[in-house]
């Protein structure tokens, strides 16, 4: 939650209004300083390309937003392996390796939730 405080603040401080995709305050509370959104399904790309950008932990949003036009994709992947070691997150769940997203930056963040991140992806989202 730290490094998503940190970038919300951040990408403010550049110009861009934030927001958290929360279905209420008390289930899935919002980051603090984004606006609270919570869209249908069928919305989210759309929504998503309107804003021009989607920074997210890999889950189903991320496969939602997949084919959908931005200046920017985000997408971030635990670092731990998956059961019996087989592979990591990223090797297993890459929109790019299953060929669903060729314009996303994809990034292993386990032990990277730090300013070298928070750096990373501020670098990728303002150039």
């Amino acid at each position: 939650m730290e490094l998503y405080e940190r970038l919300a603040a951040e990408l403010r401080e550049q110009g861009f209004v934030v927001c958290t995709n929360s279905c209420g305050q008390k289930e899935e509370p919002p980051i603090p300083g984004t606006t609270p959104v919570f869209l249908p399904h069928e919305y989210m790309a759309p929504f998503c390309e309107r804003a021009g950008y989607f920074i997210g932990i890999r889950s189903g949003l991320c496969d939602m937003i997949a084919t959908a036009r931005m200046k920017r994709k985000v997408i971030l992947y635990p670092e731990e392996r998956l059961g019996e070691g087989v592979a990591t997150w990223l090797e297993f769940f890459s929109l790019k390796r299953m060929g669903l997203c060729e314009d996303a930056m994809e990034m292993d963040c386990g032990k990277m939730y730090s300013d070298r991140l928070k750096s990373e992806v501020l670098s990728f989202l303002l150039n």
